[in-house]
């Protein structure tokens, strides 16, 4: 009975948003032109109910919780080892095989030999040291530690940066909409931001500590490097004002480096916004040079992480990427010829946006495809880029050229993914897929202004949206039960029922 009446609740509400959704609904009537504190209230509920479910989720396996840390405490791990005043690992059990080994980045060899190591860590030149970016170990590892006399367990860090992400996705939107689309419903901008942020941390829920820790740090920042450079040139008329705003950008984004590499060269789509700026403001001496000094965060990070990473492996540009014992030797990666492969690169690219999901006869019935295939509310930026009249209206706002050097990013991101690991993984999606959401967002908004007949617009693209966030929570559900030991993966099967009138065992 407990059961059915719990099914019948979730699947109730399920029918009624579904019914809110329709074309006629009250649900988007009022515009972003119409924000009212109700409208705040409502957001910081929707954000509170994304954030709070994420980071339950995180912390349901074992696997990432801490109860079974493995090799993903090496956040904590390196945090003690700063505060000793050691840039490497203090461990005392460095197999002396490993030290005799003409190639210790070889897997075969390494099993061959019998070798004990660390797993997923750097070695060089006799010690471990961690290649998984340094920069969260000083914004929340080390503060911790020095605050409370406990390690921080890394996948409350994920927690927090994905969090801040949400915020960061909802401000963003809220921004492009309260400047270029007044007359968008609130309605569907709560759908929208709702189901893209859902999008844009799912790999980061599902396998919350190390390996997403780095990534969530470096999504975080950068897009709150984006929101206050769009501050900076979109939204502040007085100099001064804007290259504050801009140097905070400029501070947040190089520090997205130090975090994850890939996910920095997400600063590239702020050269549209500097000229942007520059036209509006001129080319005088004085904004210039401002402007260069707002830019100065830039050359201090860069500068101190290519301390750290010399200091580590001799060579200013190595993060450690190459030195990592895994199963592939990654000394062989990340050449010119590797970026330059057409073939890999369009395998890569088809992999990352068209590769068909597997569907299953059990729960939870899908696994990982491609974005596109995945999150159909995704072609809508696809659908934009051939419609005349949101083109016109994108390049009469001048975003255009901005939306446009964002798709470019994000094709450079997935080559340099391509080239810089062995085996594509569709978590490594998060580096790039929240700007996607961006574009999405943007051309969805445009679109509706040249829409006659706008309540079915809303209703169509709210309800593939809705569509969207099912498939999400399917794949994020079945990458989480893989990782699930028995116990926690018999809890799963009882919600699961719970939800399904026992129809799923």
């Amino acid at each position: 009975m407990g059961n059915m009446l719990t099914s019948c609740l979730f699947w109730g509400i399920i029918l009624i948003l579904l019914f809110t959704l329709r074309p006629s609904s009250n649900f988007y009537r009022k515009t972003m032109g119409e924000w009212s504190r109700g409208s705040w209230i409502i957001t910081a509920i929707l954000i509170a109910l994304i954030i709070t479910v994420s980071s339950f989720l995180m912390s349901v396996i074992s696997l990432y919780n801490g109860k079974r840390p493995g090799h993903r405490n090496q956040y904590e791990l390196i945090t003690e080892a700063f505060l000793k005043g050691q840039l490497h690992f203090d461990y005392d059990d460095i197999d002396p095989k490993l030290l005799e080994m003409e190639n210790p980045y070889n897997y075969g060899a390494r099993k061959k030999a019998g070798v004990s190591f660390h797993w997923d860590h750097a070695f060089y030149n006799g010690k471990y040291y961690m290649y998984y970016g340094v920069v969260p170990v000083f914004l929340l590892f080390m503060p911790y530690r020095l605050i409370t006399g406990r390690p921080l367990t890394t996948y409350h860090a994920t927690q927090v940066f994905t969090a801040l992400t949400v915020i960061g996705l909802f401000a963003v939107f809220r921004f492009l909409s309260k400047k270029y689309m007044k007359d968008l419903p609130i309605g569907l901008y709560w759908v929208l931001s709702v189901v893209f942020s859902m999008i844009s941390i799912m790999y980061s829920t599902s396998k919350p500590a190390l390996y997403q820790t780095a990534i969530s740090s470096g999504v975080c920042l950068e897009i709150w490097s984006l929101f206050f450079f769009l501050k900076a040139v979109l939204d502040t008329e007085e100099v001064n004002r804007a290259l504050i705003y801009a140097a905070i950008g400029s501070l947040l984004g190089a520090l997205v480096f130090g975090c994850r590499p890939t996910v920095g060269l997400a600063n590239i789509v702020v050269l549209p916004l500097l000229i942007i700026f520059l036209n509006k403001h001129g080319l005088s001496a004085g904004v210039l040079v401002k402007t260069l000094l707002a830019a100065t965060p830039y050359v201090i990070v860069a500068a101190l992480l290519m301390w750290y990473n010399n200091a580590r492996f001799g060579n200013p540009f190595e993060f450690g990427q190459s030195y990592q014992l895994t199963v592939t030797d990654q000394t062989n990666y990340s050449g010119l010829d590797a970026i330059f492969d057409v073939k890999r690169n369009l395998d890569g690219l088809k992999f990352c946006f068209l590769q068909m999901m597997d569907v299953k006869r059990e729960f939870p019935f899908v696994s990982d495809g491609g974005l596109f295939v995945m999150y159909p509310v995704l072609f809508y930026m696809l659908v934009g880029a051939v419609n005349e009249q949101t083109r016109k209206r994108l390049r009469e706002s001048g975003l255009a050229g901005w939306i446009c050097t964002i798709a470019a990013v994000v094709l450079l991101i997935v080559v340099m993914s391509v080239a810089w690991t062995p085996r594509l993984d569709m978590r490594y999606s998060e580096d790039y897929i929240w700007m996607l959401c961006i574009i999405a967002f943007t051309v969805i908004g445009f679109m509706y202004q040249t829409m006659e007949y706008r309540g079915n617009f809303c209703a169509r693209v709210s309800y593939i949206a809705f569509l969207s966030a099912g498939i999400c929570v399917l794949v994020m559900t079945n990458r989480m039960m893989g990782k699930m030991s028995k116990t926690e993966l018999a809890a799963a099967y009882k919600v699961i029922q719970a939800l399904s009138f026992g129809l799923i065992h």
